[in-house]
């Protein structure tokens, strides 16, 4: 059985853990420094998990709208229809684990459609499948306004990583 230690921080192997065993029902959010190795989590869930699921790394500051998601005329019924980018292999019926890294450094925007995709597990209106795992990493220099609202959400755990 995986151990979790509730501490003010936690380990790289903590952190892993925490994601498995939680990041179906809560969306952990790893803060750390650069250099804590936040970015080797996928990898590491990965070796654990197997096959099981299809992995996602989005690079959250390098994003724009078109990398994600776009909206396209529907000329028949003369409405815009949402096309979810093939990044998040929605064709797959395999559950998800998404790492959204350094999501706080993400366009506006873009921030926007992943606190929907951390709270309601859906890109745009297109539902992620069931068992999916969505975690985010950000460095501690973003806004105290983007921490207010991780911290005062119930489906939201922040864990702190140091090196």
């Amino acid at each position: 059985m995986s151990k979790v230690n509730f501490s003010a921080q936690v380990t790289i192997e903590e952190a892993k853990n925490s994601i498995i065993l939680f990041g179906q029902e809560l969306t952990p959010v790893i803060i750390g420094e650069p250099g804590t190795g936040k970015s080797t989590l996928l990898s590491m869930i990965e070796a654990d998990l197997g096959d099981a699921y299809d992995y996602i790394y989005v690079d959250c500051p390098v994003k724009d709208m078109s990398d994600i998601a776009m909206t396209i005329p529907n000329h028949d019924t003369q409405s815009l229809e949402y096309y979810v980018s093939s990044l998040f292999k929605l064709d797959s019926p395999k559950p998800k684990v998404i790492m959204l890294d350094e999501m706080m450094k993400a366009p506006k925007l873009l921030q926007i459609i992943f606190t929907r995709l951390m709270l309601e597990r859906t890109v745009g209106d297109a539902p992620l499948p069931m068992g999916s795992i969505v975690f985010a990493t950000s460095i501690f220099h973003f806004s105290l306004f983007a921490f207010y609202i991780l911290l005062m959400n119930k489906k939201i755990i922040v864990l702190l990583m140091f090196d």
